[in-house]
C-alpha cells in the first residue's frame, strides 16, 4: 500500500464517520408530528373561525340590503 491508497482510505473513513455523525444529529432532531399539527391547528383554526363568522355576517347584510333597497326602488 502506498501513500495515495492510505490517504484515500483515511479520506473514505472520514466521510463515513461524518455521515454517521450527521445521521445521529438528524435522529436527535426528529419532529413530533402530532405536536406540530396541534400547534398549527391552534394558530390556524381561530383565524378560520373568524373568517367564517365574517362571511356569515356579510351574507346576512347582503340579504338585508337587497330587501331594504327594493322598497326604495
Amino acid at each position: 500500500m502506498d501513500m495515495a491508497d492510505t490517504y484515500s482510505l483515511s479520506n473514505h473513513e472520514t466521510k463515513a464517520d461524518s455521515q454517521r455523525s450527521e445521521d445521529s444529529q438528524v435522529a436527535e432532531h426528529t419532529i413530533d408530528e402530532k405536536k406540530l399539527v396541534r400547534k398549527i391547528d391552534l394558530h390556524v383554526i381561530p383565524w378560520l373561525a373568524l373568517l367564517y363568522l365574517l362571511n356569515f355576517l356579510d351574507r346576512g347584510s347582503i340579504g338585508n340590503a337587497k330587501v331594504g333597497f327594493s322598497s326604495f326602488i
